[in-house]
């Protein structure tokens, strides 16, 4: 961590903390269509604005530096989400094949967004492949493709040299990954 003291002063070091995910309540539902197609539909409610702050324990070297602060707290303003995902499923002999479609609602408050998470609404599409090998052998691959729009940001000048910043982000991200399953 490199926090900075209020009188500008910067410490560098090892900081540790905990954090816990908020709760979360799903509800979803699985309709087969025939023997080998199937639509997928869930609901999710996440319980963010329990999700208070991050605090963060500074090392002593970090601490000196600072004017004897022990603990750096960045409190989060989220407000509780919903999320809704939609897919089907189809089976062909040995191969599973899965599509989604999912829309995600931040937790950030436009009012109090960070530069340092410039997140917004999400849309996200995802496949999934598996192909089984046996009955209790099977390898998996998924891409997932996420689209996020107008995240307004914000920020006042920090100092002289930093002036302030209003800007609008657009971030997406492409989720890759490969895997094997052992049912037993």
């Amino acid at each position: 961590a490199t926090p900075t003291g209020t009188t500008g002063v910067t410490g560098t070091g090892d900081a540790t903390g905990s954090v816990i995910r908020p709760s979360m309540v799903r509800l979803g539902a699985f309709q087969a269509l025939s023997e080998d197609f199937g639509l997928i539909g869930q609901l999710s409610y996440v319980h963010w604005s329990s999700f208070k702050t991050i605090v963060a324990n500074l090392p002593t070297a970090v601490s000196a530096q600072l004017g004897g602060a022990t603990q750096l707290t960045v409190p989060l303003y989220y407000r509780d989400t919903w999320i809704a995902e939609f897919g089907a499923r189809k089976v062909i002999s040995k191969v599973t094949m899965l599509g989604f479609v999912r829309y995600a609602m931040t937790p950030i408050n436009n009012i109090y967004r960070d530069i340092s998470l410039p997140e917004s609404d999400a849309w996200s599409t995802t496949l999934r492949g598996e192909y089984g090998f046996t009955e209790n052998f099977s390898v998996f691959g998924r891409w997932s493709h996420i689209f996020e729009f107008n995240a307004p940001l914000s920020a006042p000048p920090s100092s002289a040299r930093r002036p302030s910043l209003v800007a609008n982000a657009t971030p997406s991200a492409d989720i890759f990954a490969l895997g094997l399953t052992y049912k037993a």
